[in-house]
C-alpha cells in the first residue's frame, strides 16, 4: 500500500478553508472478500484526514495501491467487524462501530460479514464520501422528504363543514430562501381560518375547490363516487410551502368511526403523485356521509400526522389529555395482569382527605368519590339512598 500525505495549510486566517473539510474518500477504497475468504481487499483509492481540533487544522491527503488478501482479524470472535484506514494508511479494525470521534480519525470504508464465525459471508460498503458536502446534505434532504417542524395543525372552523389551520412551519429544501437566505430550508406558514383547499383524486384528477369538507364522496380508483348512506371514510389532508391545502377523498368505506379510526394505521391508501412529491400529509379526517358539523364526535374526528406524514395510526400517535386516549381507544378499558399489577390512583394533592376519584353525572354533579385515606361518599349505594345506604352497610346487608 503506497501512502502520500500532506499538511495542508488555510488560504484564510484561522484555518477556515480547512474547518469547511471532513475526514473521508475521495476515490476508490472498494472492500471485497479476499482469498482464502477468510480475508479482504481494498481497491485502489485516495482520501483525506482532517484535524479540525488543534491550534490549527490540518488536512492529511491518503492514497493508497490496493491491497489484497488482508487478513480478517476478528473473523472468529463476533459476527461483524468494521474496517478504516489512519492518516498513514494503515488498516484499521475493530468488533465495535466507529464512534463519531473515530470518524474523524479515520477514513471509514465499511464492515465485513462473519456470522459463521468462520470466514466472510459478504462485506458491506459505507465509506464516507469527502467530495460535494453540500449536495449530500440536499441527498439526505431529499431523501427524507418534507416535513413539519411544528405547528400546521388542521381543525373544524365551527359547527359547519370548513377547516382551520394552525400557523406552523415545514422543513423542504431552499423553500425559505427567497425570504431569509441565513434560514434557507424551514418555511414558517400562517394560520389560515375557514381556509380553501381543493379536492384531489388518486390519480391525478382535480375535485371541487372550496371551503366546504364534503363528506359525502370518496375516491373509487379515480372516481369520485357516492358515499352510501352513513359509512364513514378518511380524508387526508395536505399542507404545502405556498401554504396551499390539499384534501385526497378517502380510499375506503368502513361502517363505523371506530373502525375508519382502527384502520388508518393499517389502511391502502394511494397518494397521488404531485402530493407525494410536494406536500406534507399533516391530518386525518374521519368523516361520516351526510354530517354538516364537524364538530360533532359523533360524525367526525381529526388525527394529527406524525411528524414526516406517512400512515403512522392512531396506536402510534401521541395524545394531549385522557380524552384523546380514550377518543383514540378501540377497545377503550384497561386489563390488568399478573405482572404489572394493579392499576393504582396516587392522591397527589395536598391532603389525604382530597378526592383522588370522582364520578360525575352529565349534568356534572358529582355522584361518587373516593379520597387519598379510601373513604367513599355517593348519593347511593346499589339503588339505596342516605340513611338506608349507610344502615345497610353497617348491618352487613351488602357484605
Amino acid at each position: 500500500m503506497k501512502i502520500t500525505g500532506c499538511s495542508a495549510s488555510s488560504s484564510t486566517g484561522g484555518g477556515g478553508t480547512v474547518r469547511n473539510q471532513s475526514t473521508g474518500i475521495y476515490t476508490g477504497g472498494t472492500l471485497s472478500i479476499g482469498t482464502p475468504n477468510t480475508t479482504f481487499s481494498i481497491s485502489d483509492g485516495t482520501g483525506v484526514v482532517v484535524d479540525n481540533t488543534s491550534g490549527t487544522p490540518t488536512a492529511t491527503d491518503v492514497s493508497w495501491t490496493g491491497k489484497t488478501n488482508i487478513t480478517a482479524t476478528y473473523v472468529s470472535s463476533g459476527l461483524v467487524s468494521y474496517v478504516a484506514l489512519d492518516s498513514t494508511g494503515a488498516v484499521v479494525q475493530q468488533l465495535t462501530p466507529f464512534t463519531n470521534s473515530q470518524h474523524r480519525d479515520y477514513i471509514v470504508l465499511g464492515s465485513l460479514i462473519h456470522v459463521n464465525l468462520t470466514n466472510l459471508d459478504a462485506v458491506n460498503q459505507f465509506g464516507e464520501v469527502a467530495i460535494s458536502p453540500a449536495n449530500q446534505l440536499s441527498d439526505l434532504s431529499e431523501a427524507i422528504g418534507k416535513f413539519n417542524v411544528n405547528g400546521n395543525a388542521f381543525s373544524a372552523n365551527g359547527a359547519n363543514l370548513q377547516l382551520n389551520k394552525s400557523a406552523g412551519s415545514l422543513h423542504a429544501q431552499g423553500s425559505n430562501w427567497p425570504i431569509n437566505p441565513d434560514d434557507p430550508n424551514v418555511i414558517t406558514l400562517g394560520s389560515l381560518t375557514a381556509l380553501t383547499f381543493q379536492y384531489r383524486f388518486q390519480n391525478g384528477s382535480n375535485g371541487a375547490t372550496g371551503t366546504n369538507v364534503n363528506p359525502n364522496i370518496y375516491d373509487n380508483a379515480g372516481v369520485s363516487t357516492a358515499v352510501p348512506s352513513n359509512k364513514f371514510t378518511v380524508q387526508r389532508i395536505y399542507s404545502f410551502v405556498s401554504n396551499n391545502v390539499k384534501i385526497q377523498p378517502g380510499q375506503t368505506l368502513y361502517n363505523s368511526l371506530a373502525e375508519a379510526k382502527a384502520a388508518i394505521q393499517t389502511q391502502s391508501f394511494v397518494t397521488e403523485t404531485s402530493i407525494s412529491a410536494n406536500g406534507v400529509l399533516r391530518a386525518f379526517l374521519v368523516v361520516q356521509e351526510g354530517t354538516t358539523d364537524l364538530t360533532n364526535t359523533t360524525k367526525a374526528f381529526f388525527l394529527e400526522a406524525p411528524k414526516f406524514g406517512g400512515t403512522a395510526g392512531v396506536g402510534g400517535l401521541s395524545v394531549s389529555t385522557l380524552q384523546n386516549a380514550y377518543d383514540n381507544s378501540t377497545t377503550p378499558e384497561i386489563v390488568t395482569d399478573a405482572t404489572r399489577g394493579a392499576v393504582d390512583f396516587k392522591r397527589g394533592s395536598a391532603a389525604d382527605t382530597d378526592n383522588v376519584v370522582v364520578v360525575q353525572n352529565g349534568a356534572g354533579i358529582v355522584k361518587f368519590a373516593v379520597t387519598g385515606e379510601g373513604v367513599a361518599t355517593g348519593t347511593s349505594f346499589n339503588g339505596v339512598s342516605g340513611l338506608a345506604q349507610l344502615n345497610a352497610i353497617y348491618y352487613g346487608d351488602y357484605l
